[in-house]
């Protein structure tokens, strides 16, 4: 047995030892401290002189108890592996987990570069998504309804349809006027009345589905209340003096078109038609078309503006994020692809280069797991006992992980804030996780 690996086994880290005594002392003043407890880098997961998610309490306990003895035992057994007589064409004999964990730190470091430059380049959107869910949802709480989802090309189809049937109402009508020599004009005149009631229909459909939200004041703050209120107020005298255009030339364009009809009849000594009943029919089949325009704008409209919009924004943002999710996604396949590739090369390099004392190596490994194994328990130990410390703030963020957020799909933050309870639940161990490759 290498010399430093039985200074290492020798340790005591059982729970009545001084060094492990002395690193639970500690938990109650780590827990009373104010603000945020800053963990080890997860960027140290495969890092045997500092392991990742040590509180400063741990990782000063881990660097005065176990880092030396620990380190120069890694070393002193990779040594022999390396000076190990293996078959003839093999460089030397590997100790496959030190190998593996270089793979995988590397690796590591890799993600986390990634996800800087990620971040770098999509932090705007990704904070744009957050922040319209947010809002989304919590208008949603507020109201408890789902939204009037916005549907433009329905909306302005509808539109264009009344338009059209507008124009069918009044086309002829206009024709008859004496200031309008040509079709043209008449066509001109026709859309301008058609389009006229549909912008009318539009300020009042939507002034009347949102009248609570623009009249009301929506919350003892609500400093926008007055400026919603007159805006409100202009869009309905704007749409009420469009249709009284509108209508008024209607009238005027039915009078002249009447009026040609009732000469002919009195010419020709029949009854000519009612002057005051045909303009009254015309103008009926306007402020149909203007109702329904009405009740469409009225259907197609949230009664919260604010509540539809936030819903636009989250399906807008939602869309750019699926593309770049595919591209996050692949790209951290693509890291576990070549990190499994190498993985697999040490591997096969190591069941091909044993020599004559592979086992007494390997029972070596064995003996360092078995210590590593007291290590962790002391630590883990002493996060139960912290963790337990925080009662009654077990779901408040009291932890940082640096560079904890590297494998996630749209991390926020390269970052990590952790609860109590899940900072307890995070895997632990010591960087240097022997037990594979053999």
């Amino acid at each position: 047995m290498s010399s430093a690996l039985q200074a290492y086994r020798l340790l005591d880290f059982s729970r009545k030892s001084d060094s492990v005594a002395d690193l639970m002392s500690k938990a109650p003043t780590e827990a009373a401290r104010q603000g945020c407890i800053d963990l080890t880098g997860a960027g140290n997961r495969y890092e045997a002189k500092a392991p990742a998610g040590l509180t400063p309490a741990m990782a000063a306990w881990y660097s005065a108890y176990v880092a030396g003895a620990r380190t120069k035992a890694i070393a002193e057994i990779n040594n022999l592996f390396h000076n190990e007589k293996v078959p003839e064409g093999t460089p030397h004999s590997t100790f496959f987990e030190l190998k593996r964990d270089e793979v995988r730190g590397q690796a590591l470091a890799n993600r986390i570069s990634d996800t800087r430059e990620f971040l770098n380049h999509n932090r705007d959107l990704i904070d744009r998504f957050n922040r319209a869910r947010t809002e989304f949802n919590t208008l949603k709480s507020r109201l408890g309804r789902e939204p009037v989802k916005p549907r433009p090309a329905v909306y302005i189809g509808a539109l264009l349809l009344l338009v059209l049937l507008e124009a069918f109402i009044n086309f002829e009508s206009f024709l008859k006027v004496p200031y309008i020599t040509s079709p043209f004009l008449a066509t001109g005149a026709t859309m301008a009345v058609a389009f006229a009631i549909a912008a009318a229909a539009h300020f009042h459909g939507t002034v009347l589905k949102q009248w609570s939200y623009l009249f009301s004041p929506q919350d003892p703050g609500d400093s926008a209340h007055a400026s919603r209120r007159s805006d409100a107020t202009r869009r309905l005298v704007m749409g009420g003096v469009l249709l009284l255009f509108a209508l008024a030339m209607v009238a005027g364009s039915r009078y002249y078109y009447l009026r040609e009809y009732i000469v002919q009849a009195r010419i020709l000594g029949s009854s000519p038609p009612s002057m005051a009943g045909g303009i009254a029919f015309m103008l009926f089949g306007n402020v149909v078309a203007y109702l329904v325009a009405v009740l469409v704008a009225y259907s197609l409209h949230d009664a919260n503006p604010n509540y539809a919009e936030k819903d636009k924004e989250l399906r807008r943002t939602t869309r750019l994020l699926d593309v770049v999710k595919a591209r996050r996604r692949a790209a951290l396949e693509n890291h576990q692809k070549g990190m499994e590739n190498a993985l697999a090369g040490e591997a096969n390099h190591a069941s091909n280069s044993r020599g004559a004392n592979h086992h007494l190596l390997r029972s070596q490994v064995d003996q360092l797991i078995e210590k590593d194994q007291e290590v962790l328990a002391a630590l883990q130990d002493y996060r139960n006992e912290l963790v337990a410390a925080f009662d009654g703030k077990a779901d408040e963020a009291r932890f940082l992980l640096p560079e904890g957020a590297h494998e996630d799909l749209l991390p926020g933050s390269i970052d990590r804030m952790l609860t109590p309870r899940q900072y307890a639940a995070e895997p632990m161990n010591l960087g240097f996780a022997a037990g594979d490759g053999r």
